[in-house]
C-alpha cells in the first residue's frame, strides 16, 4: 500500500522555490530530542500543534451546527454545501495544494504533520466543510500520517495519544463531503477502529473500503493488509453485498 495520498490534482508546480509557494519555510527534518533538553520535543510540539487545530474545527462544526448530533450536524453540512458554492481564491487554493504537496513528500512524520496543520490553517475555519475536497484531503493525509507515526512509536503513551488523534481526525473527515464513499479513508479508518479495540466499526469500515473498491482480494488498496483485516473487510462485503441485493440495488 503506498504510504502516501496523491498529490492534489489541481496543484501546478510553482515557478519559485516551496517557500513561495507555500508561504512557509521549508521544514527540516525532524531530530530526536535528547533526554537532557528542556521543553517538548519536535514530535510533542507538532503534535499538540495539530491537536489544537482540530479541535478548534471540531467545535466550529458543532457549533455552526448547533447541535452535536450526529444527523443535526449532517444536514446542516448538506444545507451550506448547497448554498454556498464559491470557492477557495487562488492564492489559498494554490498555498493550500503547496502545503499537501510538501506534506506527501516531508521526510518524516512530525515534518509532515505541520504541513498538514498549515494547510488547516490556510482554510476558513468557521466554515472548513464547505471546501469538501480541501478539507477532506488534510484530514485523510493527517489522519494516515498519525496511524503511520504510532508504528514508529516506542512508548505507549506516545502511540496511543497518536492513534487516538489519528482516529479523532479520521471521525470528522466522515462529516466532511468527499471523505465518505472514499475506499481509502474507509480502509484507513477501520484499521484504525480494529488497534483501538472497536471490532464491530472496523469490520463496517474494512468492508464499505472493500465494497466499494470491487476488486479481487481488494486490489491494489489492500495489498499487503494483515490477513486477519482482509478476511474481516471479505466478510463484512458479503454482507454487504447480501443486504444490497435483497433491498433490490
Amino acid at each position: 500500500m503506498a504510504p502516501h495520498l496523491p498529490i492534489p490534482p489541481n496543484w501546478k508546480a510553482p515557478g519559485a522555490p516551496a517557500e513561495a509557494a507555500t508561504g512557509t519555510p521549508a521544514t527540516p527534518t525532524a531530530k530526536q530530542e535528547s533526554p537532557h533538553d528542556e521543553g517538548p520535543s519536535v514530535e510533542e510540539t507538532a503534535l499538540a500543534e495539530y491537536r489544537a487545530e482540530l479541535e478548534g474545527w471540531w467545535e466550529n462544526l458543532f457549533r455552526a451546527a448547533g447541535s452535536r448530533d450526529p444527523e443535526t450536524v449532517c444536514r446542516h453540512i448538506d444545507r451550506t454545501v448547497e448554498e454556498d458554492g464559491a470557492g477557495l481564491g487562488d492564492d489559498v487554493q494554490a498555498a493550500v495544494d503547496g502545503l499537501c504537496l510538501r506534506a506527501n513528500v516531508a521526510p518524516d512524520a512530525p515534518s509532515a504533520l505541520r504541513f498538514w496543520t498549515e494547510a488547516m490553517r490556510r482554510l476558513p475555519a468557521e466554515r472548513f466543510f464547505a471546501y469538501g475536497p480541501e478539507a477532506s484531503y488534510i484530514l485523510i493525509g493527517a489522519g494516515d500520517t498519525l496511524h503511520r507515526w504510532t508504528s514508529a512509536a516506542g512508548e505507549e503513551p506516545r502511540r496511543a495519544e497518536q492513534l487516538g488523534a489519528a482516529l479523532h481526525t479520521m471521525r470528522l473527515s466522515m462529516f466532511v463531503p468527499g471523505a465518505v464513499g472514499t475506499p481509502f479513508a474507509h480502509l484507513l479508518l477501520g484499521r484504525i477502529r480494529h488497534e483501538t479495540g472497536d471490532r464491530e466499526g472496523a469490520v463496517a469500515d474494512l468492508a464499505r473500503a472493500f465494497y466499494i473498491e470491487d476488486e479481487p482480494d481488494g486490489g491494489a488498496l489492500f495489498e499487503g493488509l494483515d490477513e486477519e483485516l482482509l478476511e474481516m473487510a471479505r466478510q463484512g462485503a458479503e454482507e454487504l453485498e447480501r443486504g444490497a441485493e435483497t433491498a433490490g440495488y
